[in-house]
C-alpha cells in the first residue's frame, strides 16, 4: 500500500527523493491506520447488527477478514484473531459452529505458512480437531492377534 502511495504522489507531484525512507514509513503508518479506521467500522456495525440481526454479525465479521488474509504482522494476526473469535461467538450464539468450523479450517489451510498466525489461532482456541478418519469397526489386529506385532 505505502509504495502505492508514493506512486500516487509522484504522479501528482512529481519525482520524489524517498532515499531516507522516511516518505514510505509515513505512507505505510497512513496505510495502516486507514485500514485500522476501515476494520474498526465493521467491528462497530457488526455490533449494531449482532443485537438486531444477528444472524447477518457473523458475515460482516467474516467480510472484514478479508482483507486482512493477505497480511502479516503481529497487529495484523492479532486483529484476524479477534475478528475470528467474535465470528465465533455470532456462530455459537446461532448454533451455527459447524459451519465457523469449516471456515477456519479452510483459511487455516490457506495461511499455514504464516507460523505466528497459526500458534495465535491455537493459543485463542481457533483450530478444528483432525477428523479421525480411520475404520473402528474393523477388529484390530493387534487386540486379535491377526498380523501386526508378535510378542516373545
Amino acid at each position: 500500500m505505502a509504495r502505492e502511495a508514493l506512486r500516487v504522489l509522484g504522479r501528482t507531484y512529481g519525482e520524489i527523493d524517498d532515499s531516507d525512507g522516511l516518505l514510505a514509513g509515513v505512507a505505510s503508518g497512513l496505510a495502516e491506520a486507514h485500514l485500522e479506521a476501515r476494520q474498526g467500522h465493521w467491528r462497530a456495525l457488526a455490533g449494531l447488527i449482532r443485537d438486531r440481526q444477528p444472524a447477518d454479525a457473523p458475515t460482516v465479521y467474516l467480510r472484514s477478514i478479508e482483507p486482512l488474509r493477505g497480511q502479516t504482522g503481529d497487529r495484523t494476526y492479532e486483529r484476524l484473531a479477534d475478528l475470528l473469535l467474535s465470528a465465533r461467538a455470532c456462530h455459537r450464539a446461532l448454533g451455527t459452529e459447524d459451519d465457523f468450523a469449516t471456515y477456519v479450517a479452510a483459511l487455516r489451510a490457506g495461511q499455514r505458512r504464516k507460523r505466528k498466525l497459526m500458534a495465535l489461532l491455537d493459543r485463542n482456541g481457533l483450530w478444528t480437531p483432525p477428523r479421525d478418519t480411520r475404520d473402528t469397526s474393523a477388529p484390530c489386529p493387534l487386540r486379535t492377534g491377526q498380523g501386526g506385532l508378535r510378542g516373545p
